[in-house]
This record gives C-alpha cells, sequence and structure tokens, in this order.
C-alpha cells in the first residue's frame, strides 16, 4: 500500500475512535436524543425495539442510558444486568463493524485515486517523451527460437522453428501447428535441415526408441497422399512447396508394416537421435513436433496471446480448443489472468518447459506436473476443469 494510503488509514483510524468515544461515553447516554421524558420501563423497552431491529446506535444510546439511570436496581438485580451488558457489548460490536466498513471503503477510495494520479503522472512523462523523440524508433520483438543457420536462399531469411512438447500423431500435430498460425516445418536444404534438427537434439525427451532400437523423433511436414506409388512416390510438403530436397536414413522410406507409411519424421538408425528422416505409420504418436512460421510477426513472440510463441498453453476445452492463455511464470490464482478457475481441460507445451498444475489457488491441492501436452486433463490427477494455479518452469 502506497504511505498516503497507510497515512489515511491511521488518520481514518484516529477519527473513528474519537467518534467512538464522543458516543459512548459523553451525556448522550443518559440524556441522549429520544431518551429524555421516558421511564425506566420505557426506557427499556425503547432500547430492547432498536435492538430487534438493528437500529444498533439508538440500542447502544438506550441501553446506556437505563444502565446510568438505574444502577441500584441493576446491582439487585443481575440477570437483568447480564442482559443488558450483553445486548450493550453486541450492539456496539456491529457500530465498529460498520465504521470499520466505512474506513476499508475510504481507504480504497483513496488507494483508487492515487493510482489514477500515478497512471495520470505515467501518462503526461509519456507524452513529454514523446515530445522530446525518446521513444521515435519502436522496439523490435525477438524471434522466440534462435536462427543461428545462414538463409538457404540469397536474401531470404531463415525459417523460424519451434517445437511442440506433446504426444501427437501427425495429423493431430498438422491440425495443432495451423491453429497456432503456423504449419508443419517443411525442409527445403541442407542448412534448414539442421537448423531444425539442432533444434530438437537438444532436448532427448523428445525422442524414444523403438522395439527396433531406432530412435524415434519429432514430427515434420511430409507426407504421401493415400494411392502413392511405395515406397517413395508422392511425397510432398503441407505447404505445396516442390519436395526437392530429402535426407532419408538409409532404407528408407520403406512403407514397412501391413499399415504402411506415410507420415514423415525425424529417425535415428540403431541410435536415439540424427538428423535422417524416416516414414511413419499415419496413427504412429511421436513426442514432439516442429511448427515452422512463415509470418515473422506470428513468429514473434508476444507476451499476451497464444499466437505459438514460446510458453505453456492452457486450453478451455479438450483437445486444445477453445480460449487458451500462455504463461511463462507461475501464476497462483487464475481469476486473475486468464480462462478462469476450474475451466482447464488440455494443456500443451512451446519450447522447453514445464508445468504443475493445482487443483486450488496457491499450489494446493491434488496436483500433476507436465512436460509434454496433454488433450484431456480428465485422467490426470488434477481431473478436468479443475485447475486453480500453475507453476511454470523453464527446462535446461
Amino acid at each position: 500500500m502506497w504511505p498516503k494510503c497507510v497515512a489515511l488509514r491511521q488518520q481514518l483510524v484516529r477519527s473513528v475512535l474519537v467518534l467512538l468515544v464522543l458516543t459512548l461515553c459523553t451525556p448522550l447516554f443518559a440524556q441522549g436524543q429520544g431518551t429524555t421524558g421516558l421511564s425506566p420501563d420505557q426506557l427499556l423497552t425503547a432500547a430492547y425495539t432498536a435492538y430487534n431491529n438493528r437500529d444498533w446506535l439508538q440500542a447502544a444510546l438506550r441501553f446506556s442510558a437505563y444502565m446510568d439511570r438505574n444502577p441500584a436496581r441493576l446491582q439487585s438485580d443481575p440477570n437483568r444486568k447480564k442482559n443488558v451488558d450483553t445486548c450493550l457489548g453486541y450492539a456496539i460490536e456491529r457500530l465498529q463493524d460498520g465504521l470499520d466498513s466505512v474506513e476499508r471503503l475510504r481507504d480504497c477510495n483513496q488507494a483508487f485515486m492515487s493510482c489514477q494520479s500515478h497512471l495520470n503522472e505515467c501518462l503526461r512523462c509519456g507524452e513529454e517523451c514523446m515530445t522530446r523523440g525518446e521513444f521515435s524508433e519502436p522496439r523490435t520483438p525477438l524471434a522466440p527460437t534462435p536462427m543461428p543457420v545462414p538463409a538457404s536462399g540469397a536474401g531470404m531469411p531463415p525459417p523460424c522453428f519451434l517445437i511442440a512438447y506433446e504426444d501427437a500423431t501427425w495429423d493431430a500435430a498438422k491440425r495443432a501447428a495451423e491453429r497456432l498460425g503456423g504449419h508443419l516445418a517443411t525442409i527445403a536444404s541442407q542448412s534448414e535441415n539442421s537448423q531444425a534438427y539442432q533444434l530438437v537434439a537438444a532436448d532427448d525427451s523428445l525422442w524414444y526408441i523403438d522395439p527396433y532400437n531406432n530412435g524415434i523423433g519429432p514430427w515434420i511436414g511430409g507426407y504421401q497422399p493415400a494411392g502413392s506409388p511405395e515406397p517413395g512416390g508422392g511425397w510432398r510438403w503441407v505447404t505445396g512447396e516442390a519436395f526437392n530436397y530429402t535426407n532419408w536414413a538409409p532404407g528408407e522410406p520403406n512403407n514397412s508394416g501391413d499399415a504402411g507409411e506415410s507420415r514423415l519424421c525425424f529417425f535415428g538408425s540403431g541410435t536415439l537421435k540424427s538428423p535422417k528422416w524416416n516414414d511413419m505409420p499415419q496413427q504412429a504418436s511421436t513426442r514432439g513436433y516442429i511448427v515452422e512460421f512463415d509470418d515473422f510477426s506470428k513468429c514473434a513472440a508476444s507476451r499476451n496471446a497464444c499466437d505459438g510463441s514460446e510458453g505453456v498453453y492452457l486450453y478451455e476445452d479438450i483437445n486444445y480448443e477453445g480460449r487458451c492463455v500462455r504463461l511463462t511464470a507461475d501464476n497462483p490464482n487464475p481469476r486473475r489472468a486468464f480462462i478462469g478457475n476450474d475451466s482447464a481441460s488440455s494443456i500443451r507445451f512451446v519450447g522447453s518447459w514445464s508445468a504443475t498444475v493445482c487443483e486450488h489457488d496457491d499450489y494446493l491441492g491434488a496436483c500433476a506436473t507436465f512436460q509434454r501436452g496433454d488433450p484431456w486433463l480428465g485422467d490426470d490427477p488434477i481431473g478436468n476443469d479443475s485447475a486453480s494455479s500453475v507453476r511454470v518452469r523453464r527446462r535446461p
């Protein structure tokens, strides 16, 4: 709280105490408004009537006046004295509650006025800085992933690749990449292949060993339409660009298995990782995929939107649908920052992140930790529509 607000609170508390003393400790108790000319029994009846009507000020005045005028009677009747003391005490407590509410209301109002004053000062400063030309050059947003590899074509920028950490089929990965405003990565040259591979080779969690001791890596955007000549005919990229450059592993593509293989991923032949490619069944899942953005305005890191920038994404509906929020810092209470309390149904990651999702505010209750996407939280300890706080961490 700002110092001005603290000073106001202290001043207001002193005023309240003075008012309370003046109200409860002056002759008003003995000769207060509405108490003169009443017999003791009438005064006590009026006090109880005010008490039952929740008129705490009149009840306190009349009970106090009754006690001041009839000490001997109260001394001789302990039960009556106890009853009057109890009612008077309760009325005074309710008066204090009301005064506290007024104090809080005034304090909040003062805080708001102080905030508005600070905002006006900032706006005035901004106008002065603009006038002096200090903000004349806009800041250029940074791409969310490094792009160290030179462009594949003269005068062309290198592609913007992002990694999505989630178990997904190729078709599901394709849809997810398009929802982010990009597409599964297309590889047009050795340099682009090296760039994409360098991103995914740095994290073993994106790879797994299959039953034949081969490494299965993330999806990229190559596919073979149904009816194409097997094993190597008809391959194309999701963007429709020419499928000229290839980097197949030895013996690939081979269309192995009864289901056939018509989707493209990175592949380690006899090892966990390599920059080579393999054809995989359409229904198979990998542990991630690479998203490419052609529009650098979408590629650039946003601070507030679910636009494909690195971070942890929580979705209102299953399968990464509905409203979304991107988190890059802990949030102890989603009501203040995203889709709402008890609303998350799926989670996904762009970049190397992990998230611990808890069912209560401030990271309490049942929690579940994720390092890759989950299209439905209902089968996890946290449950569906139960998230109330989230811790996020960037993984090394």
